[in-house]
């Protein structure tokens, strides 16, 4: 905004030419320069030994030339000298012009006291002046010839200033004729003024020290703000230093004696960095606008305006390096007063917007402003020349530069207020987040701990018809039948134990859902435990004519410590689904140990978790009809069944792969498939077991076989048997119909505690889920009646078709004996359980 003080001088050049100036008549002379033709008399300034300042104005005369070829010799007789005309001005300004002027003005040292040779000061106060030549007379027909200025630096002035200065000697009682030749391609601007020397040192004592604040403070803020962008990195601190030294730049080059130095093929620079800078000021204050007064929220135009006037500055600041001086400068004067009402509309504009940072702008706007209205009211002597008036530009500007600087600052804190506001409004939002989440997260628990419930519910209730079915078809077996009937009790027996696979396979992901199932590690020979698993599926194989291949490792560990149920269950599920989906070809198993060449090629990072462990490796490999991209992505999924539709008879629910997935998890591994369509499939998994030595499985098979002794006669045992389904309760009785056993059957668990009451039985099986009375709780008080009563306590067999952790856990806690799951497979292990539980 400073720059606009630059548009001022230049407005004043342009528009307030010569007032009261005769401009008619012109005549002809020989020298053929044209001349007003208006005769006047010449006032003389008198002046003496007690005067300190004179200003030189209304009493000076002028005139032009337009041919530049008027010398001192012609312009000081008659009939050139008789077309001067006077000013008519309190300062001499004539706008811009390529004429040369000629000033004179008579002046006569009339001594009052001291009459001595006396010295003065001469002072042309305007920088900007390309040639000024004083012609001072010395005698009748000589004049001592004096010159300085702009395109006259190389010529030694008398004294070093910043304006034209030049010193006079004046005798007492002397009348002096002065001439002062003026050209310049800025304006012609020639404020003089007659200086005492002690006076004028004064006087520029006070222009530098007032001058050397308003530049110290200038220089302190652009430091001050430097400092301040390097902290917090707000792009408007760089902006705005980067004003304040352009400004700087442009003050500087108004100022003759910063050029003094330059070489003189570089004088073109002396006028041609004043439009630059005016336009490179301009650039940087419109960029620190724009981002200051955050024109791209508050403005309707969002910015697109101040970016097109910044585009404008950078093409005139360019071009003012190549045009003529006189048309750059004019250019630039009128497109900063542009610029200087564009941010003024833009700065009311936000702050209508709710912009509040527009406010300090708009006060430092009005106090530069301000400065402005004082300077050019006291230029046209409309306001007297004073301390206020003379120095309100530099007091405006500084103003301006500390208000701004003020405004930045409350900015900063107040955008950093509203980050703490946002920030705790964040927290709180994400606070509020968080709660939402862990409601969200307690009721899908609740609602998986439900959906487990219902899964482990339906379950269990297939599981108790399914028991009555398998035991009625196991028992069907054992009895004299025909072809045929052996074939449908074959198949009947052959679909439920699919159903029970079914079941199994529920209750597995109701427990993996709800994380209650655990691994039980037993001690078993790998190798062993593979072979079995692949006989199983050589009757298949033979059956589809696919050849069954087995690739084995012999470096596998011989004995290992895991879940071999889970292991068995996981390899008859991939082998079970490579047989199903290929038609003809090979299926391949591949069990090696697990090598860190194999993390590379895999991509994996799996690495036994203690110095016992061993990872091994499975790969089952088949030749069907292979599986797409898409279908791999999901495959792991619950119930995803895709890309088998080309082969018939599929069951399941599409449980198995997400199972298997999930136990080696379990078992600290990984599985992975690779498919191509119809080229086949390979299923990829890593499992980690511990290693374990002969003594561990020689101890495993005795304790195993301590327990599946069966004695060779069986003991006559009274048995109370609590069911509440009738086809299960016929299971068991045509189980103990050749037995030795007796049975009394009750529907409920209150009937149970009441006949428990009245009758001594050796053994009681009991159901859970029955009306009036769970097992549970028959459970309770048939405990509660042997503890009241000093009585030892009866074997208790609960034989129920829910598997769950929780439930085993409140039968135990109930105090009962042992716990079965339906249905009940094989009668003869279900004899031992019964021995086992009454002979401890």
């Amino acid at each position: 905004m400073k720059w606009i003080t630059i548009s001022v001088i230049f407005l004043i050049n342009i528009f307030f030419l010569p007032i009261n100036a005769n401009t008619t008549g012109t005549v002809q002379l020989e020298t053929n320069v044209e001349f007003e033709n208006t005769i006047f008399n010449p006032h003389v300034y008198l002046i003496n030994e007690h005067t300190n300042q004179l200003l030189i104005s209304e009493h000076l005369s002028y005139l032009k030339d337009k041919s530049h070829q008027l010398r001192i010799n012609d312009v000081c007789k008659p009939p050139i000298s008789e077309n001067f005309l006077p000013l008519n001005q309190h300062i001499a300004n004539l706008g811009f012009s390529n004429d040369t002027f000629w000033f004179k003005f008579r002046l006569r040292y009339q001594p009052i006291n001291v009459f001595v040779l006396k010295e003065w000061y001469l002072e042309i106060g305007y920088p900007l002046l390309d040639e000024v030549i004083l012609y001072y007379p010395v005698g009748d027909k000589d004049y001592i010839v004096k010159q300085t200025g702009r395109k006259k630096w190389k010529s030694k002035p008398d004294v070093h200033y910043i304006h034209p200065i030049f010193r006079l000697y004046t005798k007492p009682f002397q009348d002096y004729e002065i001439f002062i030749k003026i050209r310049s391609s800025s304006t012609i601007q020639a404020p003089i003024q007659l200086w005492s020397p002690g006076t004028f040192s004064q006087n520029v004592a006070r222009e530098n020290f007032l001058w050397g604040i308003f530049l110290g403070i200038m220089f302190v803020m652009a430091i001050y703000n430097a400092f301040i962008y390097m902290v917090v990195k707000d792009h408007s601190y760089l902006y705005y230093v980067l004003y304040i030294l352009s400004f700087l730049c442009l003050l500087s080059s108004f100022k003759v004696n910063g050029f003094l130095q330059m070489p003189e093929s570089f004088t073109w620079w002396g006028h041609g960095s004043i439009p630059f800078f005016i336009c490179f000021a301009g650039f940087w204050m419109t960029r620190f606008s724009k981002h200051y007064l955050k024109t791209d929220d508050y403005s309707p135009f969002r910015g697109f305006v101040l970016d097109c006037v910044m585009i404008g500055h950078l093409l005139i600041a360019f071009f003012s390096l190549i045009i003529s001086y006189s048309f750059a400068v004019k250019l630039a004067a009128f497109y900063i007063l542009i610029n200087a009402l564009v941010l003024l509309m833009s700065a009311i504009i936000c702050y209508t917007n709710n912009g509040e940072q527009a406010r300090y702008y708009l006060i430092a706007w009005a106090a530069l402003l301000s400065g402005i209205i004082l300077y050019s009211l006291k230029t046209f002597a409309i306001l007297p020349s004073n301390f206020i008036t003379t120095y309100s530009l530099p007091v405006g500007a500084t103003l301006e530069v500390i208000l701004l600087s003020i405004g930045l600052a409350h900015q900063i804190n107040t955008d950093r207020r509203e980050k703490i506001i946002a920030q705790k409004e964040a927290l709180k939002a994400k606070s509020l987040s968080l709660v939402a989440q862990e409601k969200t997260n307690q009721e899908l628990k609740k609602a998986g701990i439900i959906k487990s419930n219902i899964i482990s519910n339906i379950s269990n209730e297939v599981r108790t018809p399914l028991h009555a079915m398998m035991g009625m078809a196991n028992l069907l077996k054992k009895t004299d039948l025909s072809k045929d009937q052996k074939r449908f009790v074959h198949e009947l027996i052959r679909a439920g134990e699919g159903l029970f696979q079914v079941t199994n396979d529920l209750g597995d992901y109701a427990r993996l859902e709800s994380h209650r199932l655990k691994l039980n590690n037993t001690v078993f020979e790998l190798n062993k435990c593979i072979n079995e698993i692949c006989d199983l599926f050589e009757s298949v194989a033979k059956k589809k004519d696919i050849r069954l291949e087995r690739m084995l490792d012999n470096r596998l560990p011989e004995v290992v410590s895991g879940d071999i149920y889970r292991i068995r269950q996981i390899l008859s599920n991939l082998l079970e689904n490579a047989f199903k989906y290929t038609e003809q070809g090979e299926v391949i198993l591949e069990v090696h140990n697990w090598s860190e060449q194999m993390n590379t090629s895999h991509s994996l990072n799996l690495r036994p978790l203690t110095t016992d462990d061993c990872l091994v490796y499975f790969s089952v490999k088949d030749t069907g009809i292979g599986i797409d991209k898409e279908t791999q992505e999901e495959l792991f999924n619950l119930f995803t069944k895709k890309g088998t539709e080309r082969i018939g008879n599929q069951t399941g629910f599409g449980l198995g792969l997400s199972i298997c997935q999930r136990l080696i998890q379990l078992m600290n591994g990984a599985i992975w498939v690779k498919s191509q369509q119809d080229k086949g499939s390979a299923f990829h998994f890593v499992i980690s077991l511990k290693r374990a030595g002969a003594d561990q499985l020689a101890k495993n098979r005795k304790k195993k076989n301590k327990k599946s002794i069966l004695a060779t006669s069986l003991p006559s045992l009274k048995i109370l048997l609590a069911e509440d389904n009738p086809h299960n309760q016929l299971v068991i009785k045509m189980m103990f119909e050749n037995s030795p056993f007796s049975l009394d059957i009750v529907e409920n668990g209150k009937q149970a505690v009441l006949n428990y009451s009245q009758h001594s039985y050796d053994l009681v099986i009991m159901d859970i889920l029955m009306p009036l009375m769970n097992g549970i709780e028959a459970i309770t008080q048939i405990r509660a009646m042997e503890k009241q009563n000093n009585a030892d306590q009866t074997p208790i067999l609960v034989v129920t078709a829910d598997a769950r952790p929780t439930t085993y856990k409140a039968c135990k806690n109930a105090g009962c004996s042992d716990f079965m799951n339906k249905p009940i497979m094989d009668q003869e292990q279900f004899f031992a359980r019964i021995l086992n539980i009454v002979n401890n």
